[in-house]
């Protein structure tokens, strides 16, 4: 029986663009997500203290 494709190269590069397509996708994915939101409150998820501490205060947008 032959196989489909002559070229001996198509698996290895199919199977590294399969590779990389994942990786890009790991890459891509949104690190700060919502959980929960309404008129008061937000809670994200994937964020460090870090970044929290930069954000305004409650008191701090009130004024």
């Amino acid at each position: 029986m032959r196989p489909t494709s002559t070229n001996p190269y198509s698996a290895p590069t199919a199977s590294l663009m399969i590779l990389a397509s994942l990786l890009l996708r790991i890459a891509a994915m949104r690190i700060l997500r919502p959980v929960f939101i309404d008129q008061h409150d937000i809670r994200l998820k994937g964020c460090g203290p870090t970044f929290l501490d930069s954000l305004p205060t409650l008191e701090q947008q009130r004024k």
